[in-house]
């Protein structure tokens, strides 16, 4: 097999795709963190937590590249077992993160408002996302740097294990499903974030898909699979960090944003239904004139028009409780003329 790149400038290139996936998955556990009170979307809650675990694997996982002396002695198996662990770590957070996508119900009647079901206070869930991948990640760097019970995925002279490709199509496949699972909750997004986050998950797994046919660094699936890890993480920084810093209300805040549009729906329709009401019964919502008319004139002025469109029988009394007028259909309902010698009974 053909090398394309010299030893150097491979381990050079590689330092540098790691580096840069370090960089954006510190940046967007850093935005998300700092925004986790005011987030409803559990999914960039988990996405966002976990990257930051993710990120730290593959930090440790650039400072074991030949050269860089921090781990000596281990050899280019724990290089390999570093990577693995952190694709694993990716690929299944990206498989569950659409399980805590906020869903919405229809109510009975579907002319109704869409309403929310009440979501877990995001500042405790973000907590507990983080507690759960600590102890995930701490259990797998036991694995690998101590117990060293980890399958082996680099043998001297022998090279690659199977477990190590078996692992990337694993892994590719888990992503693919990730992907359907995102499409199937394709309406929590905008589209262009959408399409950003589909375009990262795609070009990861077939990233780990390259990665599961070179058998030596330099080859072109390596190079290849470096490079779509570089525009997968791209994405993502641009779904997560670009958009979020440009357009918050597209991504971050967006079902805050839904919800406040809601309750303005809402404000207006109860606004107009208030105003029907008013124009039914004749209310004057007008201020008060200053030249005010007597008692018996402002009774007769405020109810008069509510009794043009009140179907039933309704009374007037005085402040001792005794009957002034009566009005409606008094001689149907009780037998009785509108009389004053009625009114005094």
């Amino acid at each position: 097999m053909l090398y394309l790149i010299s030893l150097g400038n491979y381990l050079l290139f590689h330092t540098v795709v790691e580096l840069f996936s370090v960089y954006v998955a510190y940046v967007i556990f850093l935005i998300v963190w700092k925004s986790r009170s005011r987030l409803e979307n559990g999914y960039l809650i988990f996405i966002g937590v976990a990257f930051f675990f993710i990120g730290s694997i593959d930090f440790l996982h650039t400072f074991t590249f030949r050269g860089m002396e921090l781990f000596p002695g281990s050899g280019i198996n724990l290089t390999v077992q570093l990577w693995i662990a952190a694709r694993y770590l990716e690929s299944i957070t990206f498989l569950l993160a659409p399980l805590f996508l906020i869903k919405r119900k229809e109510d009975v009647n579907p002319d109704v408002e869409k309403r929310y079901i009440i979501s877990p206070d995001s500042s405790a869930f973000a907590w507990n996302v983080f507690l759960v991948y600590a102890a995930i990640t701490i259990l797998c760097l036991l694995s690998i740097f101590f117990f060293r019970n980890f399958p082996a995925a680099y043998i001297e002279g022998s090279g690659i294990t199977t477990f190590k490709i078996l692992s990337e199509y694993i892994i590719s496949f888990i992503l693919f499903c990730s992907l359907i699972a995102l499409y199937v909750k394709r309406d929590h997004f905008e589209s262009k974030v959408f399409n950003l986050l589909a375009a990262s998950i795609a070009l990861a797994a077939l990233g780990d898909l390259s990665f599961a046919l070179y058998s030596h660094i330099g080859e072109f699936p390596n190079i290849t699979g470096h490079f779509l890890k570089l525009l997968s993480f791209y994405f993502i920084y641009q779904a997560v960090v670009g958009i979020g810093f440009e357009e918050p209300c597209s991504l971050l805040f967006r079902e805050l944003k839904h919800r406040e549009e809601e309750f303005r729906q809402k404000a207006i329709f109860l606004g107009d239904e208030y105003h029907l009401i008013c124009r039914m019964i004749g209310a004057n919502r007008t201020s008060e004139p200053q030249n005010k008319s007597s008692d018996k004139e402002r009774v007769q002025e405020n109810y008069h028009p509510f009794s043009d469109h009140f179907p039933g029988v309704w009374f007037q009394l005085d402040e001792n409780f005794m009957p002034v007028s009566i009005e409606g259909p008094v001689e149907e309902v009780s037998g009785y003329g509108r009389t004053k010698s009625f009114l005094e009974k």
